[in-house]
């Protein structure tokens, strides 16, 4: 013979059975971590030996992100070596040709003119080129096409 559950027998198992479930959750939360990014660095406009320090440590936890790698691309451009600088902006581009839009814009008009100073002029005016198509911000486009007409007019 079977003995029916009443309505509350029921109701305080199905509470048992929450209460241990959110237990359980409450002990594997506990061990989570949140890691702050910002070890109370202070910038200086020009100390680019102090913003690459800390922009290294940065890129030590994600190496492919492109706001750290276009920052240290222009730290480096601050100290003139350009090689370190277009090492960094290479990362930064693979990972804005991923999401294109404003993000690629802003970047290839940034290396656009790097690649001019170089005398590489095509692929000054291939960024070039892709930065006017991309950006869509009105401070940004003026001077795309500035830099642009001055590629066109260099290369010939």
């Amino acid at each position: 013979m079977q003995i029916p559950f009443s309505r509350r027998q029921m109701l305080g198992s199905a509470l048992a059975i929450a209460s241990s479930a959110a237990a359980q959750q409450t002990a594997t939360s506990a061990t989570r971590s949140r890691e702050s990014f910002d070890f109370g660095w202070k910038f200086f406009k020009g100390d680019a030996p102090g913003a690459i320090t800390a922009l290294e440590t940065c890129l030590r936890r994600k190496p492919t992100d492109i706001v750290v790698n276009r920052l240290l691309g222009r730290a480096h451009l601050l100290r003139k070596d350009t090689e370190a600088a277009l090492k960094y902006y290479g990362v930064a581009e693979r990972g804005a040709e991923k999401v294109r839009g404003q993000t690629l814009g802003e970047l290839y008009a940034e290396t656009g003119p790097v690649y001019l100073d170089l005398g590489q002029l095509d692929p000054a005016v291939s960024r070039l080129e892709t930065a006017e198509a991309e950006t869509r911000e009105p401070k940004v486009t003026p001077i795309v096409k500035r830099n642009l007409a001055l590629a066109y007019l260099r290369r010939g």
